[in-house]
């Protein structure tokens, strides 16, 4: 839930490539949502997926639905053979 406006924002972290089938899965969340915790007609539903990559379907189908956006993530982890010196 967004704490400024009371609104809900469901975010669906998907690993690597994100299929199509994502919208389907974000948009059964927030219709549960909307049906049994967003009962005020004020009170907003947003889906946002985080994902590495979409297929290009998913990219053009969610532009087509309001209220749900995509946004992409990119992990790095670099590995280092000493540790590093910790402040006293």
């Amino acid at each position: 839930m967004v704490k400024h406006t009371g609104d809900y924002v469901i975010i669906e972290l998907k690993k690597g490539e994100a299929p199509q089938e994502t919208l389907l899965q974000i948009l059964r969340y927030m219709s549960w949502v909307k049906q049994h915790l967003a009962l005020n007609v004020t009170k907003k539903v947003r889906g946002i997926t985080l994902t590495e990559h979409a297929d290009t379907d998913l990219q053009n189908y969610m532009d087509e639905v309001p209220n749900v956006d995509i946004r992409y993530y990119k992990v790095s982890i670099s590995l280092m053979e000493q540790a590093l010196n910790k402040p006293n």
